[in-house]
């Protein structure tokens, strides 16, 4: 169960608004004359009781794709529109995550902690060039060669 209508809601209500909405279905796709579309699906998505295997992604992403993708076959109903919902949740749950490594620099007086871990990822705060990880040391030395052209106060700055 990767999603599935809380009970004691009536989602039918707000997808009979949806659907009095929608102005036009043409090659695959559909337009919607209401400007709280966004507001309707926030109140769907407070009606969906998804699984903690999705905790992470965009709910309100999920159900407005699956309305959307609904509409555009026909009229939304509960059942359709939560057979899509589970669905695209199998299909984010099909793509694998990357691992990538982002390099910046900040600047501390004295760094307040060596490494932070929250969520799965990992924090390193480096003490100067030569403690990065290898593949990026090249980095230090591009920038080591450059040294001389950089200044403390650029001119253009106010």
């Amino acid at each position: 169960m990767l999603a599935e209508w809380i009970k004691g809601f009536k989602p039918e209500s707000i997808l009979n608004e949806i659907n009095e909405t929608i102005t036009s279905r043409e090659a695959g796709k559909i337009s919607f004359s209401n400007f709280n579309f966004h507001e309707l699906i926030v109140t769907l998505t407070s009606m969906v009781h998804f699984s903690k295997k999705l905790k992470g992604h965009s709910y309100n992403a999920i159900i407005s794709l699956a309305v959307t993708n609904t509409a555009i076959q026909g009229v939304l109903t509960k059942e359709g529109v939560i057979k899509e919902v589970k669905s695209i949740a199998l299909n984010k749950l099909a793509t694998k995550e990357k691992k990538y490594h982002l390099l910046t620099s900040v600047s501390f007086k004295v760094p307040p902690v060596k490494s932070i871990s929250s969520d799965g990822c990992r924090i390193r705060l480096q003490n100067n060039l030569e403690s990065y990880p290898k593949k990026y040391r090249d980095r230090g030395a591009l920038l080591n060669k450059h040294e001389n052209v950089l200044t403390a106060g650029q001119v253009s700055y106010t």
